[in-house]
């Protein structure tokens, strides 16, 4: 026992010594990147997100992009949750204004939500049952395409920074199958702000209304992706997704007020500009991972499946809302532009999800891991695990882990800006996790090995030690919840 307890003591030691490395860094970053270091001043960067919690797929990336390839000497403070006392018809277009007025240097757009702002540059991008791949959407926004529609921003004072791939958006029935064009006469259909988009909902007979998220009992269907449909349950109070009916992608922007952008060095304002290719492989891996949670899941989505006579009769409705589109000259060469990039593929439907799952997956990482879980601790309970109470101030609110498939997991901290990546195994209820990276360099030692029991009860991950082997004092400590 004596030498089990050592090895335990040792284990432990080792990981709390991790834990003050990572904390006695700071928030200010190394500096310093693969080039060998940046002699730029250092800046920090408000970033608004309308998103109150860690479900938002496109910030992680995006920020650990621009502060590597701006050799840390830009830091970007993620104010998660802005404009919480804004409407939700007007919230993205009252943070627009505010990053026009210098409130905040930075914002993630939804692209469908700049016409609400008279900004139609994107309308190709977004027009109904076009894009109906994420391949093709990628091979956009990759186009010299995605720098014309971003240069509509420039007329706010902004400067578009990227314009990043999303998810596909779907027609989710609730009351009844969205599958015919029947089905959506009269029926009330829930979407984000989008003059558009509510534009091909009336087309095709239905009434389109903004609602509040989460909150469904009046809509009859909704205009939704998979990622979402996860993380709020919508599934389990729907009828079925039509999966083989895409209606528009849901694709998101960075912008930044002028001013703050033209104040920064020059290799400062190109990290800004390419942190989106650098972040764009990042994040469809994370959007495939998130579908293929809820597709492989027993109580995943219910999938119907629109006819081809159905199918083409939708898009046939369509015809008014093109020809109020192609009236403008940048959104006709654009729509032009992207059927060239489409090629033959808009003679085949879009093909439904479904769920890639294996056995050897299942074995190596089991799935009800998959996605994210999000903890909150406070300093009294880091005291109280024996964290001292300095590094306890630093370590205190909340985190976000990710598991992903490939035995890949994150993890980042919602204010630190802290982030470690790695990967893991499981094997029954015995998870080996090992830490690979971390932000800033200097907060972790690569090739880090833990090791946990687990288990997972009502959508909470409970962690605990195994003796003798070593941990992360701060996993253990209380239960991890998925995101609301």
């Amino acid at each position: 026992m004596g030498a089990e307890a050592d090895r335990s003591a040792r284990g432990v030691q080792v990981a709390f010594v991790a834990v003050l490395l990572l904390l006695g860094a700071g928030c200010g970053g190394s500096g310093s990147d693969k080039a060998g270091g940046s002699n730029d001043p250092k800046v920090v960067l408000t970033l608004a997100e309308i998103d109150a919690d860690a479900t938002t797929i496109w910030i992680p990336d995006f920020v650990a992009a621009v502060e590597r390839l701006s050799g840390g000497s830009l830091e970007i403070d993620v104010k998660y949750g802005w404009g919480a006392s804004y409407g939700v018809e007007d919230v993205e277009a009252s943070t627009i204004a505010d990053v026009k007025q210098g409130k905040v240097d930075l914002a993630e757009i939804r692209a469908a939500a700049w016409d609400s702002v008279g900004v139609t540059s994107f309308a190709a991008l977004l027009a109904p049952f076009l894009v109906d791949s994420v391949a093709l959407e990628q091979r956009v926004v990759e186009s010299p395409l995605a720098q014309r529609m971003l240069a509509g921003v420039d007329d706010f004072g902004l400067v578009g920074l990227a314009l990043l791939p999303g998810p596909l958006r779907y027609p989710l029935g609730i009351t009844r199958p969205l599958t015919r064009p029947s089905g959506y006469d009269g029926a009330v259909i829930g979407l984000r702000p989008s003059r558009l988009h509510a534009a091909a909902l009336r087309a095709l007979g239905a009434q389109p209304t903004v609602f509040v998220p989460g909150s469904i009992g009046e809509l009859d269907g909704m205009e939704i992706d998979l990622v979402t449909t996860r993380w709020m349950r919508y599934h389990e109070q729907a009828h079925s997704l039509t999966g083989n009916v895409v209606l528009w992608p849901r694709p998101i922007t960075f912008v930044m007020n002028r001013r703050a952008f033209e104040a920064l060095s020059p290799r400062q304002q190109a990290a800004l500009r390419q942190a989106g290719a650098e972040a764009a492989p990042h994040l469809l891996a994370r959007i495939h991972d998130d579908e293929q949670a809820l597709l492989c899941s027993p109580r995943g989505v219910r999938l119907a499946t629109a006819s081809d006579a159905d199918a083409a009769a939708l898009r046939a409705s369509m015809r008014s809302v093109y020809a109020e589109l192609e009236q403008d000259d940048l959104t006709r060469e654009l729509l032009a532009e992207i059927r060239r990039l489409r090629g033959s593929d808009h003679r085949a439907g879009p093909a439904p999800p479904r769920c890639e799952d294996t056995p050897e997956r299942r074995v190596a990482t089991d799935p009800r891991l998959l996605g994210r879980w999000q903890a909150r601790f406070t300093e009294q309970e880091l005291i109280g695990a024996g964290v001292p109470v300095a590094v306890a101030v630093k370590m205190a609110g909340a985190w976000v882990m990710e598991y992903r498939r490939g035995g890949r997991w994150a993890s980042h901290h919602l204010l630190r800006g802290a982030v470690f990546s790695g990967t893991y195994v499981t094997e029954g209820d015995v998870e080996k996790r090992t830490t690979e990276s971390c932000r800033p360099r200097q907060w972790c030692t690569p090739g880090t090995v833990d090791e946990y029991t687990w288990s997972i009860y009502q959508d909470t991950l409970t962690f605990t030690p195994i003796p003798g082997r070593p941990y992360q004092p701060a996993n253990v400590i209380k239960g991890w919840h998925r995101p609301r």
